[in-house]
């Protein structure tokens, strides 16, 4: 597009979860996602641009006798960074992400004992969206007697979605 170089993409994941059987814990649940992207680069000398965002429509539908009910997320996610090239052989790169995931049928409904942890598992049907940030800071150094990277980041996470040991 224009002075831009990339991709735009779009990826479908759809069908149905259950367990069955004596380790029977999740309901049947219906599951559809719908990714929509877009990376992109912009290249001016002796700065390059890259662009990303990813928006992805999800549910998440158990079946009705289960008692629980279906849910809907709207994760939105995207990116820039900048790569200064300082000369032949330094340069500098900035970079900002930020990422949204829903959370999936099993950490929403799962209810019952797994066997492999040896755990009794409780789903929670309230769980709203993890979403993460990132910044990162790089130098890289490259030379035909030597080639170095250095990066500095941080990540921080609102609402991580995890498997929380009760001690019940």
């Amino acid at each position: 597009l224009g002075p831009f170089k990339g991709q735009w993409g779009f990826q479908s994941v759809n069908g149905v979860t259950q367990a069955i059987g004596e380790e029977a814990t999740l309901p049947r649940t219906e599951i559809a996602n719908y990714g929509v992207f877009a990376v992109e680069t912009l290249e001016t000398d002796p700065l390059t641009y890259d662009f990303g965002f990813r928006i992805e429509p999800q549910s998440v539908t158990p079946e009705a006798s289960s008692g629980y009910v279906a849910r809907s997320f709207l994760p939105v996610s995207g990116s820039v960074s900048g790569l200064w090239k300082v000369d032949s052989a330094n340069n500098l790169s900035l970079a900002f992400t930020e990422s949204q995931r829903g959370p999936q049928a099993q950490e929403l409904y799962v209810n019952g004992v797994h066997h492999a942890t040896r755990a009794f598992e409780i789903g929670n049907p309230d769980l709203g969206m993890e979403t993460s940030f990132n910044l990162e800071l790089g130098y890289t150094f490259k030379q035909d007697w030597m080639n170095a990277e250095l990066n500095l980041f941080n990540n921080w996470v609102n609402d991580y979605i995890y498997a929380q040991y009760t001690g019940e």
